[in-house]
């Protein structure tokens, strides 16, 4: 360092300033089913102890196991049991669609150009 040079030294208050950490928001856990942190606490030791009997089961998947049987009423269960819904083909999901109509516009139409002109991305005319 030179003489010239100086280092002027700053409290640390004012180096940055502080966060105030306690009321930074913190993420809540999702409680679906409204359960009291008394239930909360018990699903976390049944799910924990599902989880030592059945290690290679996804503990999400053991939640649901536990939020089933303890929403649900014992004939719904029983029943459930009894007819082996599980083992039925799950009902096809609606992942495809049926188109109800169509707009044909024809390309020789006057408007055909102003349409595409409105709507960018959509395909122009393809043949000669």
């Amino acid at each position: 360092m030179s003489d010239k040079e100086t280092t002027e030294i700053v409290p640390a208050e004012e180096e940055l300033p502080c966060l105030d950490l306690a009321n930074i928001p913190r993420r809540e856990r999702p409680n679906p089913n409204n359960y009291t942190e008394l239930e909360i606490a018990e699903r976390d030791l049944t799910v924990d102890a599902m989880l030592q009997k059945h290690p290679t089961l996804p503990r999400t998947w053991l939640e649901y196991v536990y939020d089933l049987c303890k929403n649900k009423p014992e004939e719904e269960i029983k029943e459930i049991i009894n007819t082996k819904a599980w083992e039925k083909p799950i009902k096809e999901r609606l992942n495809t669609g049926v188109i109800k109509s169509v707009e044909i516009i024809n390309p020789d139409h006057p408007d055909y150009m102003k349409m595409l002109e409105k709507n960018p991305g959509t395909v122009g005319p393809t043949g000669p």
